[in-house]
């Protein structure tokens, strides 16, 4: 028997999201400042490299999220995880060096890695199949938001540098962690049935589970391959076809704004179809804008709108994407199937930024880094076509059972 939806722990995880969205875009937009900076000696290639870092760190995180909430419990999890990455991203902004920076961003990853599968478990309990894009979608709109915020802060504070944002993004997880020590549920009272065990852990990974792990954690190494690639690179790519910093800057936040309006508009739309046919078309036409972006359109009424397009539908293609796990999962199992998933997947977010820079670095140009990304979302969709509807609802049946 399912209960109604606990919107304050689905709002709380939200706003843990919107931390990690602060902490993710904001290092993106920081770029042309860093770049600028003659003490920290940062070429093109470099700033991919060290942006990387951070999915590399979520790769980590992700992976072990499981077995961590399983030795710690949920809510110390995400508390203690949010306070990881929001003192890491603080030690960013005073990094003395490339490898100080590095390594901070490294750890910044480890935390956001870790928190990501767990909240979206403690907002996701007891939701029924049908509701969970939604739920799943207005969490992650906390991602955008707070990439919103990211942009934002980085506009007001241009002729600061790229220090002073990274101070400023640490200070708001700071004090989300405390809203999440107050309001999320302990385990047992709220999260109840989805806490995990050995057993359940083990579970997750049985044979008939491993071709629909395999098909979602491929199918989402490429999707947040295009998402995270735009996201931190965006604002440079711009600035290579001669839009100004402010312009640019501006279309990052255009991009932020439609991935929350698509995060939310989406999630209306799967309540009256499944997740995966929305997370294919989502895919599609984030391709298809990407693809259009890079022709460079000459009005900017067009580029304004593809960008808001490809952020929309970019973000909506994942969120969907977990929507679909979550729902192929049993309580117990769930956090542990979204962080190996989520996990592996952001080997793709790993590799976008160290591609984007080597594109730009080796004289290809921006429009050359669009298409990639854009071929990246396209064979997602292709990746998660490979995962039957038979897989799914045959695990799906095996939740059923289970209750």
């Amino acid at each position: 028997m399912t209960r109604s939806i606990s919107w304050g722990a689905v709002l709380t995880c939200c706003a843990v999201m919107v931390c990690e969205g602060i902490d993710l875009v904001v290092y993106g937009n920081v770029i042309p400042s860093l770049l600028e900076d003659g003490s920290m000696s940062v070429d093109k290639a470099a700033a991919g490299n060290v942006g990387s870092l951070v999915f590399a760190g979520m790769f980590a995180g992700g992976i072990a999220a499981g077995r961590i909430g399983l030795a710690l419990g949920s809510k110390r999890v995400v508390v203690s995880g949010v306070v990881c990455f929001s003192a890491a991203t603080l030690l960013s902004g005073l990094s003395p060096n490339l490898i100080a920076l590095a390594s901070a961003r490294f750890v910044t990853g480890v935390g956001l890695g870790v928190v990501l599968p767990i909240a979206l478990s403690i907002a996701r309990c007891g939701v029924e199949g049908r509701e969970a894009p939604l739920v799943v979608s207005v969490v992650m709109s906390g991602v955008p938001i707070g990439g919103t915020i990211a942009a934002l802060a980085v506009s007001s504070s241009v002729g600061l540098g790229w220090r002073v944002p990274l101070a400023i993004a640490s200070v708001a997880g700071f004090a989300v962690s405390g809203l999440a020590l107050a309001l999320l549920p302990e385990d047992g009272r709220g999260v109840g049935k989805g806490a995990p065990s050995p057993d359940s852990w083990r579970g997750t990974f049985k044979a008939s589970r491993l071709l629909l792990l395999a098909a979602c954690s491929l199918a989402t190494f490429f999707y947040l391959f295009a998402y995270y690639g735009v996201t931190t690179w965006l604002t440079q790519l711009m600035r290579e076809f001669d839009i100004p910093l402010e312009g640019s800057l501006q279309l990052s936040l255009v991009l932020n704004v439609g991935a929350i309006a698509g995060s939310l508009g989406m999630s209306l739309v799967s309540l009256r179809t499944d997740a995966k046919k929305v997370a294919v078309a989502s895919g599609i036409l984030a391709c298809a804008s990407l693809f259009t972006i890079s022709a460079k359109p000459e009005s900017p009424v067009v580029l304004v709108v593809l960008v808001a397009a490809t952020g929309a539908f970019a973000i909506s293609a994942q969120n969907h994407l977990n929507a679909l796990v979550s729902n192929a999962f049993p309580a117990e199992m769930r956090s542990s199937a979204l962080g190996f998933t989520l996990g592996l997947g952001r080997l793709g977010a790993v590799f976008a930024p160290i591609c984007g820079g080597a594109i730009l670095q080796a004289g290809y140009g921006a429009s050359s880094v669009l298409i990639c990304f854009g071929v990246a979302s396209l064979i997602g969709c292709i990746s998660l076509l490979a995962c039957t509807d038979k897989a799914i609802m045959k695990s799906i049946s095996a939740c059923k059972l289970r209750k």
